[in-house]
């Protein structure tokens, strides 16, 4: 039993000897503390992508869009668009900008010579992420191309006829798509007629008023043109001329007038002396007579009286064509008078007429006077 006890031990022994035999070195180097570093990531690209065009030009009463793009790296892109003018719809879900202008749309008051109108908006781009960021913005232009209005004159209040001597008013309004109100140059296209008063209205700047008082000599006989009027038929004369109206922007209406003038037929003036002296059994004195119309040279015609002899002269005449109205001055002698008791008068009768020519219309226009010659 002993012997055994000491076989283990020798083995025990053995094997603790054997354990340091050759093992005097460490079998791992000392390098020194390692550190491990963490993996590094790569950069993130940040995408904000804000597309629209510079301008876009529409035109009036026709339907156009600008289409605008976008990107944002984080969330869903936000696009909004301010100022956009009356009537222009932006469509989020679409991201376009629709617009249909109108006339009013395209024209710049301020300017009446402008040939569009430019409207600004803006553009801008924010994420859902942070919808109060603003991440990019820009600007688009949108121009509407003018198309010029109309413009007439129409007619409001206007007489069937113009009455030789007797002032009338015409009264028209002038039509303006672009500019109602005015206001309105009106000038001359043609000669305007004597007698007219061109005048813009007291109540209605795009009214204007024409007053006319057509001259005694605007109708004259020896056109013998003929209109029905409320008096039958009567002379009448054409009076055609022109208005040129001009709106601010410099575009011009021609109104053409053809105005029908009608003649009135007026009595002779007679100037003559109401009582005249004789000298002895003869007497003498004159008569002057024109015809107001400034259209025919009278005539006069005195009676033969009972006793005596009446012996008549033209002294002067003045014809249609000078300045003065036509007349006829006469030189009147009552020569070998009888008269039954002296110091009495007596009456000589004449008479002046105007017209009476072939034409049927120019009716005969007479006045009858008488003069008291004192024996």
């Amino acid at each position: 039993m002993k012997l055994s006890i000491i076989v283990k031990s020798v083995g025990l022994v053995l094997v603790g000897a054997s354990l340091n035999l050759g093992c005097n070195a460490n079998p791992y180097v000392n390098t020194g503390t390692y550190l491990q570093q963490a993996p590094v990531p790569e950069p993130v690209q940040t995408v904000e992508f804000l597309s629209a065009p510079d301008s876009v030009e529409f035109s009036e009463n026709v339907t156009g869009e600008v289409n605008i793009g976008s990107k944002v790296t984080f969330g869903s892109p936000i696009v909004s668009v301010v100022d956009l003018p009356r009537g222009a719809v932006f469509d989020s879900a679409t991201q376009k900008i629709t617009w249909k202008p109108t006339h009013d749309d395209a024209l710049d008051r301020a300017n009446p010579f402008a040939v569009s109108k430019t409207y600004k908006v803006r553009v801008i781009l924010r994420s859902t992420v942070d919808d109060k960021a603003i991440l990019k913005e820009t600007s688009v232009f949108l121009v509407v191309n003018l198309t010029p209005g109309s413009l007439s004159v129409i007619k409001v209040d206007e007489p069937q006829f113009f009455v030789e001597g007797k002032e009338s008013k015409a009264v028209y309004q002038v039509l303006d798509q672009d500019y109602p109100k005015g206001p309105f140059t009106i000038a001359a296209d043609s000669r305007i007629p004597p007698g007219v008063a061109i005048a813009p209205s007291a109540t209605d700047q795009s009214r204007f008023e024409i007053k006319y008082k057509p001259g005694v000599r605007t109708v004259i006989n020896k056109s013998y043109n003929t209109c029905d009027a409320d008096t039958g038929k009567v002379l009448c004369e054409k009076s055609p001329w022109g208005l040129k109206v001009v709106n601010p922007r410099g575009y011009a209406f021609l109104i053409q007038f053809n105005w029908t003038v009608l003649d009135v037929r007026q009595d002779p003036v007679v100037t003559f002396p109401e009582s005249v002296p004789a000298s002895g059994l003869n007497a003498r004195f004159h008569i002057y007579a024109e015809d107001p119309n400034a259209e025919e040279q009278p005539t006069i015609v005195v009676e033969q009286p009972e006793t005596g002899v009446v012996l008549t002269k033209v002294l002067k005449t003045t014809g249609a064509e000078e300045a003065t109205n036509p007349s006829t001055y006469m030189q009147v002698d009552w020569v070998g008078n009888m008269p039954n008791v002296m110091n009495t008068s007596k009456v000589l009768k004449f008479k002046v007429c105007i017209g009476g020519d072939a034409s049927a219309q120019d009716q005969l226009r007479c006045v009858l006077k008488e003069i008291n010659v004192l024996f």
